[in-house]
Order: C-alpha cells, then sequence, then structure tokens
C-alpha cells in the first residue's frame, strides 16, 4: 500500500506529487532575488561509481529559468550524483533568499526517500538525506515533485556538461 501525505521536518512542509508539470523554453539568464523558486534538479554518473556532475536549472514562479548551474563531483554512483544535484539546488534557492521552493526531480529513489516512502539503507546515502533535511529548514515551504526524464532534459544536459568538461 502507498501512502502520500504531508511530512513536516522542522518549519518545512513537503507537499509530495502536487504540481502540475510545465515545458519551459526561455534562454532568459538574468539572475535576479526571487522569494518563490521552482528548481529541476538532476544528478548523473557514468559509470557507477564513475565520473559524475550535478546541474540545476532555478526558475521563476512563473516557471521562466533566472539561472542554470552545472558541478563536477568526482567519482559518485548515480544516486549519491542525485542527491548531490538535489544539495546544489537548494543551495542555490538558498542563495536567492527564496523561501518558498518546488523541487522538481526525475529519480524516484531520491524522491520517495525524501518524502519518506523509502527508507534510506547506505550510511553514505543517510549522511546525503540528513544533509538534505537540514537545508529544508531555512525555507517555509518545500514542494517536491517526481517529473519524468523528459520533463527534467535541461537539468540532465547541464549535469553531463560538467562531466563532459571535466574528462578532456
Amino acid at each position: 500500500m502507498i501512502s502520500i501525505g504531508l511530512r513536516i521536518w522542522w518549519n518545512v512542509l513537503i507537499v509530495p506529487g502536487s504540481c502540475i508539470p510545465k515545458r519551459y523554453f526561455s534562454k532568459m539568464m538574468e539572475v535576479r532575488k526571487v522569494k518563490e523558486v521552482i528548481i529541476y534538479v538532476d544528478g548523473a554518473a557514468r559509470g557507477n561509481p564513475g565520473p559524475g556532475g550535478a546541474g540545476v536549472v532555478i526558475c521563476d514562479d512563473r516557471n521562466n529559468p533566472v539561472e542554470e548551474k552545472f558541478k563536477f563531483l568526482g567519482q559518485v554512483t548515480n544516486n549519491e550524483a542525485e542527491y548531490q544535484a538535489l544539495l546544489f539546488g537548494l543551495a542555490s534557492a538558498d542563495e536567492m533568499q527564496a523561501k518558498k521552493v518546488t523541487v522538481k526531480l526525475d529519480s524516484e529513489l531520491v524522491y520517495k526517500q525524501i518524502i519518506g516512502e523509502y527508507r534510506v539503507r547506505e550510511s553514505r546515502m543517510k549522511k546525503l538525506l540528513q544533509d538534505v533535511r537540514n537545508l529544508l529548514k531555512k525555507f517555509l515551504l518545500v514542494n517536491f515533485c517526481h517529473i519524468s526524464r523528459e520533463e527534467n532534459r535541461l537539468a540532465d544536459k547541464l549535469a553531463n556538461r560538467a562531466i563532459n568538461l571535466n574528462s578532456l
């Protein structure tokens, strides 16, 4: 039986699966401070473990991209890369002083671990989950949405760019 409900960690209300996926095509790269953001996050690793990257697309509350970021992660597993991308995205939203955040990710494992549907078994993954929970305390409201790989293709492209640039 699958139970989906509200989870509350400190002052953060997490509402799983309550978003409506939207596509975005704007290439606007203006960085500005916003109070409400949508972040698309994706991690990638070539090999498991292997060289990894994180990609983040930060959008305003109308789903218009305002910033694209990527970061090389070194040797990581696929799941570690997904968590690192989530941490990178949340830290970026915090830097923008966002108070309400919608996180869109295509990793079913990370999504279900965040909402408490799946347990975390590995110690490295437990640490990453705790790091996420610590970052969540900085926001008033966080909404997590599991989306398709197609909807997350720009964040995926950025994660792979990080790997490609460090493989030369």
